[in-house]
């Protein structure tokens, strides 16, 4: 009643939205035609991009399983010894979160884990090499057991099988950013600019 939809102020601020809406909704549309790549051009992106995965420190890929006492990591130690598997055997029994993927930490450095699992690991690839499960040793909050499935140098690239959801992001973010710019460019070149 009052007539504020036909007050000039408002009613440029209602054409304004209207067209940030439509503008928006173009953008979003034309960025919803980058797919998802395939394997191979994926892989190839990230070998053109390995410089961004280059390790300042040495990392391993890791599985581990935490234990209440030291009986219950003896137990997973002389199982997983026995051939049974480390993952397996994480699910049911290691009540550290990431027993749900069957222990499996991913890569890790000095400063992402406590000081016990660190000399853990570094005490196991000395002794036994990779892929070897490590005694039983005492956590900050109990007891534990790793196995190191695989070592990064410092100064090398993480493989691509471990930073493929980062490479992803970064190819997906590149595509759209170049979806971006080739809809700008052919606004421009039809439109009429006074």
């Amino acid at each position: 009643r009052r007539k504020i939809d036909h007050d000039p102020e408002m009613m440029r601020i209602i054409e304004d939205t209207k067209r940030n809406l439509i503008s928006n909704e173009l953008h979003e549309r034309n960025l919803s035609e980058v797919k998802t790549p395939e394997e191979k051009t994926l892989q190839s992106f990230y070998e053109t991009r390995k410089k961004y995965f280059t390790l300042p420190d040495r990392e391993y890929k890791v599985r581990y399983a935490a234990f209440d006492t030291k009986q219950q990591a003896e137990d997973f130690w002389t199982k997983v010894k026995t051939r049974i598997g480390f993952s397996e055997l994480a699910v049911e029994m290691s009540r550290d979160p990431s027993a749900r993927e069957g222990g499996d930490l991913g890569p890790v450095s000095e400063d992402t884990v406590e000081p016990a699992l660190w000399n853990a690991i570094n005490d196991t690839v000395k002794k036994y090499g990779l892929v070897k499960i490590s005694d039983p040793f005492r956590t900050s909050t109990g007891w534990a057991c790793a196995i190191v499935d695989e070592m990064y140098e410092a100064g090398s690239a993480k493989p691509f099988a471990a930073v493929r959801g980062q490479v992803l992001d970064m190819y997906m973010v590149d595509k759209r950013e170049e979806a971006r710019r080739e809809l700008l460019k052919k606004l421009s070149a039809g439109a009429k600019i006074t």
